[in-house]
């Protein structure tokens, strides 16, 4: 079983930080983080249970480059999300081509993606 993991941007700051406090509002059906020092709200991103070629861990937000000849010639990169239709994660590339999203599985990463930034910190790789 993977672990449940989260890590936690806060704005103010413009930093992770390990979410000292979880609270799930039942009516909106969200999970939220507050950093408890500064009674502030911050952005939540979920462990995927997977790790990149590189082993580090892949997080919802990562920015993932892909390199698999197979099916995409030169690569791709884009942003993990979460997908509620499926229960999985994929990479969103910022191309307009629906073949520039692939879901995220174990041997994939393993063996062609790679983590180069986050979303908070690399807005600039999105571009």
């Amino acid at each position: 079983m993977n672990p449940i993991k989260f890590k936690a941007w806060l704005e103010s700051r413009k930093d992770f930080i390990a979410p000292n406090l979880l609270s799930f509002n039942h009516h909106m059906g969200k999970l939220r983080a507050w950093h408890v020092e500064s009674q502030e709200q911050a952005n939540l991103f979920q462990f995927t249970g997977l790790q990149d070629k590189n082993g580090d861990d892949i997080y919802e937000g990562d920015i993932a480059k892909i390199n698999d000849p197979e099916w995409f010639k030169g690569g791709t990169q884009g942003v993990v999300t979460y997908c509620p239709g499926s229960a999985s994660f994929r990479v969103e590339s910022s191309k307009d081509d629906v073949y520039d999203n692939m879901y995220l599985e174990k041997n994939l990463c393993l063996e062609s993606v790679e983590i180069i930034g986050h979303k908070c910190t690399h807005p600039e790789l999105l571009r």
